[in-house]
């Protein structure tokens, strides 16, 4: 199976760090500490520090995040640095 965007790319937000887990998969740090929460319509909200719940988690496939909350996939790139 294979995944495609339904929509063009779009401006992005900067994110400290992927948080590695201990099942592999990773969670996403804002500067603030905030840790990234995709919701089950694909919006993002934020949580605490050190949250790694099922709406935190997702997979790094190549230059992609992919958060599965609620059983459906929500794909977006990520870059590891930009240019200042």
């Amino acid at each position: 199976m294979i995944a495609y965007g339904t929509t063009p790319l779009t401006p992005m937000k900067l994110a400290q760090t992927l948080n590695q887990q201990s099942n592999g998969q990773f969670t996403v740090s804002l500067a603030d500490g905030k840790v990234l929460s995709c919701q089950p319509d694909g919006h993002f909200e934020t949580r605490p520090a050190g949250t790694a719940g099922a709406y935190e988690l997702c997979t790094v496939n190549g230059g992609y995040l992919t958060f599965n909350p609620a059983g459906t996939p929500y794909t977006f790139a990520y870059v590891a640095s930009v240019p200042n």
